[in-house]
């Protein structure tokens, strides 16, 4: 019997001495969405097309869709940070409609145009800064008609 509260005793100092106190400091990032990206509606064709959506709410020069009607909207956003350090920003595609692919992001943050991501090292946002988020959207031949609304992620970490 002393055997085992001998054991009890030795097994509760080693679950007692495993607490330590660690020191650790949060940080939290906020990002509103605005406004969600827009496409205007273009004509399907048997050819690939693309809809080039500047980060200022234009339509860019390599455009090669037929544009029909609709609202050409970049997407809009709204970040801040409780604290200030660097942040690093990265956009990616969803992928989630395939007869349309989103590449070659373009993003305005405090006044900057940034074309490669993740593009790291950014001043903090602090009390809150406008992105402004573009993109090449690029439809398939033969793409099914109707309203189509790819999606893309805003990743945004404090380094």
């Amino acid at each position: 019997m002393l055997s085992i509260i001998k054991r009890l005793l030795i097994l509760s100092l080693y679950a007692g001495g495993s607490f330590c106190y660690v020191n650790m400091a949060h940080s939290q990032i906020w990002i509103e969405e605005r406004q969600r990206a827009e496409l205007p509606a273009s004509l399907v064709s048997s050819q690939r097309m693309k809809l080039v959506l500047t980060h200022g709410n234009q339509l860019g020069g390599q455009t090669s869709a037929e544009v029909v009607g609709g609202q050409i909207i970049s997407g809009h956003y709204f970040i801040t940070s409780d604290t200030l350090q660097t942040i690093s920003i990265n956009l990616i595609s969803n992928q989630d409609d395939a007869d349309i692919s989103l590449t070659k992001f373009t993003m305005k943050y405090k006044g900057q145009t940034y074309k490669t991501f993740p593009a790291t090292g950014l001043p903090s946002p602090g009390n809150g800064e406008e992105v402004f988020i573009g993109f090449t959207a690029t439809i398939k031949q033969n793409a099914l008609e109707g309203e189509r609304l790819p999606s893309y992620i805003l990743d945004v970490n404090e380094e």
